[in-house]
């Protein structure tokens, strides 16, 4: 028998008086046939980003489907694909994106940057074992993976890794713009330098 997960998402709102129970306002399922799985949710700082629009959330996560309402989010390759979706407060699905290759690929987390002149853009952080498709520079096995895209097209990343399975779980954004990142290593150096893993 195969198991097939549905991302399901809901929105709950609860007033400042802590003696009442939340109300639930409203529910998404986003998937197909396959696996689809969610890590984590992005929503707009709209005093941080003023340029964004104040109703969007974005939920990072995989898809193995090509079919469903994730049909058109991918590359087709069906396996698993490094995803985002764009969901407003009101439970409307607004689009979705997926990158990757011929491999494992997954988003854990995001984040919005300012970039100038003044603009957007999406960075995620995941992993992959994929070496073509949307991704180059695999060291071997798994890697963290870096991602910026600027209106829905990726426009660089960057595999942080050895030879064994590395993989990111969380990033800020330094002051110089630079990211500093942390997770989990099997490698004994981490792109040339040597590590105590």
């Amino acid at each position: 028998m195969i198991k097939k997960y549905f991302t399901f998402f809901f929105f709950i709102y609860s007033s400042v008086a802590l003696a009442q129970a939340p109300v639930f306002n409203w529910g998404l399922s986003i998937g197909g046939s396959d696996d689809e799985r969610a890590y984590d949710i992005m929503i707009v700082d709209s005093s941080l980003y003023p340029y964004l629009s104040q109703n969007s959330l974005i939920v990072v996560g995989t898809t193995k489907s090509d079919d469903g309402n994730v049909a058109f989010c991918g590359t087709g390759t069906n396996n698993d694909q490094a995803l985002y979706v764009v969901i407003d407060t009101v439970g409307n699905n607004n689009g979705c994106h997926a990158f990757g290759g011929s491999g494992y690929d997954e988003f854990d987390k995001g984040m919005w940057v300012l970039a100038n002149p003044p603009m957007t853009h999406k960075v995620f952080l995941g992993r992959t074992s994929s070496n073509d498709g949307n991704v180059s520079g695999n060291h071997g096995n798994m890697d963290a993976w870096l991602v910026r895209v600027k209106f829905n097209t990726l426009i660089s990343q960057k595999c942080i890794g050895g030879k064994a399975w590395d993989a990111g779980s969380d990033f800020i954004e330094m002051p110089d713009k630079g990211f500093m990142i942390c997770g989990a290593s099997a490698s004994d150096t981490i792109d040339g330098q040597a590590t105590n893993n």
